[in-house]
């Protein structure tokens, strides 16, 4: 029997039952979406009008986006205060109109040919390898990733030999 759990079971969180809001449906050319987009009865609200006043600068009219470049003045620091002083690490560099050198030629040699091939290196593996495991044992790892199921045990000259 499993022990007494000592918080208690845990509880439905609360659940509203309010209906969904209807989804508002726009299709082209239909004389009540037309309606609906021309409606501006919102703008006498007092949220709107609180939004534009937080978020409009105060003013009450909302105006199409400009375009921000022509308020552009010059470089701007990263304090953002506009820097007025002309940058030190301007530097004044030649115009380049044309290639003043040549390209480099690319030369090819034909591939060294060794006059006697090496012969092909052979990897010395041995048969295995010993692991030492968390038991304590020793055992034999093949090279073909697989071991050996003996356990065995080092000797103090280094030998291993097969626990028994």
């Amino acid at each position: 029997m499993p022990p007494i759990w000592p918080f208690g079971k845990k509880k439905e969180p609360d659940q509203l039952e309010e209906a969904p809001p209807t989804p508002i449906m726009y299709k082209m050319g239909e004389s009540a979406s037309q309606q609906t987009l021309a409606d501006e009865t919102h703008k006498n609200s007092n949220d709107y009008k609180s939004a534009l006043a937080l978020f409009g600068g105060g003013e009450t009219d909302v105006k199409k986006a400009e375009d921000q470049s022509t308020q552009y003045d010059g470089v701007v620091s990263g304090d953002g205060q506009l820097s007025s002083a002309p940058s030190q690490t301007t530097q004044n560099l030649p115009e380049i109109t044309k290639r003043t050198e040549a390209p480099k030629q690319v030369q090819t040699k034909p591939p060294a040919v060794p006059s006697k091939p090496a012969p092909p290196a052979v990897p010395k593996t041995p048969a295995f390898t010993w692991v030492h495991h968390s038991d304590g044992y020793h055992y034999k790892k093949k090279s073909d990733g697989s071991f050996d199921a003996t356990p065995h045990v080092k000797n103090n000259s280094g030998s291993y030999i097969p626990y028994s």
